[in-house]
């Protein structure tokens, strides 16, 4: 039988190559599209996760477990200069920032720990989640006898006891079981009522008074370990006999956010410079800019998206 001739195995071979390079252009195509559409995922999914975080603080922002119409007693040594003492008045819980915080902790800047520069920030005071009813408040000792006992509690934490009538911040003395104490150092006065440390007595009855850690946070884009962009949550704890301000990443890779508030009275999104009093605050809208981590573009450039929130108060929507 008469055999391929040296042209025709060539033009096989040819033929063979354009479909083979077919097959791999088609392949590489869609192992692009595959890594697009999975970092595109992955960047949905964190920004989801880190609205949800910063929607559980906002959502609560001045609140107490009572009513955030009450009016509040805060005897705290530090209730005029540290932010997470909580204001004089508890419907300042809520404050936001386009330039640097009053006290530049953290200040913008490019190292690890540092803000950056341009992005907003805001922080949060409000009454814990986890609260135990009151069984007894012995005025003259400073004692509150609980029904069941707060391990989220610990001596030297700000603790937040309120009622129907009024609500009170102090900082926590000895912790024991379902003993909490009023410290003698630490607070201006023993005393709960109003005005702050100079009001009289006042004793919270069993069975009406709850009480509860204070819960203080502050969120801002700043730079990782790693050299990187990432959003951070500031949380005030308990440290050494006293409170100090740690702060952990929650996402990688944001690079930007922009927060805009909604007044009760108003219909526009404001941004910090412009809201005139943050007790006024209804809604908050969190626009955040985040890049991923794999370079998948046309160019070979990371995916880039900017997802907006919005978070009603609770306490602002009565």
């Amino acid at each position: 039988m008469r055999g391929m001739s040296l042209i025709e195995l060539m033009i096989a071979m040819a033929l063979g190559l354009v479909v083979v390079g077919a097959a791999i252009g088609i392949f590489l195509s869609n192992a692009r599209t595959y890594r697009a559409t999975e970092s595109l995922g992955r960047v949905q999914e964190n920004v989801r996760i880190a609205f949800e975080l910063m929607a559980r603080d906002l959502r609560e922002a001045g609140g107490n477990p009572c009513s955030s119409e009450v009016p509040l007693a805060n005897v705290a040594s530090e209730a005029g200069t540290a932010w997470w003492a909580g204001p004089g008045s508890w419907g300042g819980g809520l404050r936001g920032f386009e330039g640097a915080f009053p006290d530049a902790a953290p200040a913008f800047g490019t190292g690890s720990g540092a803000r950056i520069a341009g992005t907003d920030a805001v922080q949060v005071v409000q009454g814990g989640y986890e609260v135990s009813t009151v069984a007894a408040h012995d005025v003259a000792s400073g004692r509150f006898t609980l029904n069941t006992p707060q391990p989220r509690i610990a001596a030297g934490d700000l603790v937040l006891v309120c009622d129907a009538r009024q609500a009170s911040i102090f900082r926590a003395g000895s912790v024991a079981g379902t003993a909490v104490t009023v410290a003698e150092g630490g607070n201006c006065s023993r005393n709960l009522g109003m005005p702050a440390c100079s009001g009289a007595p006042l004793q919270y009855s069993g069975g009406n008074a709850v009480l509860t850690r204070v819960h203080a946070t502050r969120w801002f884009v700043g730079v990782n370990a790693r050299g990187a962009p990432a959003l951070f949550q500031a949380r005030a704890r308990v440290q050494a006999g006293g409170i100090a301000v740690r702060s952990d990443e929650i996402l990688e890779g944001v690079t930007q956010m922009q927060l805009a508030y909604q007044l009760t009275d108003g219909d526009a999104f404001l941004p910090a410079s412009a809201v005139p009093d943050w007790s006024e605050v209804a809604a908050v809208r969190v626009e955040l800019t985040i890049e991923g981590d794999e370079r998948v573009g046309a160019a070979g450039e990371p995916i880039v998206r900017t997802l907006s929130h919005v978070v009603a108060l609770r306490n602002r929507n009565a």
